[in-house]
């Protein structure tokens, strides 16, 4: 871990986050160096958009100054970031249906030839198309577990639904996807021959 701005190394969140509660600027912009792509993630697989996820992630980050005091020690950190990027996210959309993006760019980022790039790129366009058929709950448990890695206990506190509410959604989910890429079977196992 390299040496953080407060001139220690602080491992833990929570005890950079009852820094912040204080009013310490530098433990703040440490924890923003932790999470920062994370949370924008996370809202650009909710929003679909570049410009309105990375507005989300800055209020986000200015939800954490200014209301730090508001955070539970016996939350993580980063769920507690999560749970205001969701709902950020949210009030962006409004009413707008939930469309996630599976990362393209480090398919096409990849080096790869670009028969096997074009093929990647059509991949990752029907799993896109696949995950946004999803109803709503269940998108966002699978990009939460799949896409960033929360377990399922955060994941379960960022959706504020229960550990088993959660395994249901992924469960369901799951089968979903399954079914509705069995339509694109042939297309997810053909072999690319320019490598």
């Amino acid at each position: 871990m390299k040496l953080s701005r407060l001139g220690v190394k602080i491992k833990e969140d929570e005890a950079l986050m009852r820094l912040v509660v204080k009013g310490n600027e530098n433990a703040f912009e440490e924890l923003v160096d932790r999470h920062m792509h994370a949370v924008f993630r996370f809202a650009y697989s909710l929003l679909h958009d570049k410009g309105k996820a990375e507005d989300v992630t800055q209020e986000t980050f200015t939800i954490l100054w200014q209301r730090a005091e508001s955070w539970q020690p016996t939350g993580k950190v980063r769920s507690w970031l999560f749970r205001i990027a969701r709902n950020k996210s949210i009030d962006e959309m409004r009413s707008v249906k939930i469309f996630l993006d599976v990362e393209k760019q480090n398919l096409l980022d990849s080096g790869k030839s670009p028969v096997s790039q074009m093929f990647d790129h059509e991949v990752s366009n029907i799993i896109d198309d696949t995950i946004a058929k999803l109803p709503k709950r269940q998108s966002e448990a699978i990009m939460l577990v799949y896409f960033l890695e929360a377990s399922n206990i955060e994941a379960a506190e960022v959706m504020d639904v229960s550990v088993d509410a959660l395994e249901s959604l992924l469960a369901r989910g799951r089968k979903k996807l399954r079914e509705f890429l069995g339509n694109n079977r042939d297309v997810l196992l053909r072999e690319d021959n320019d490598e």
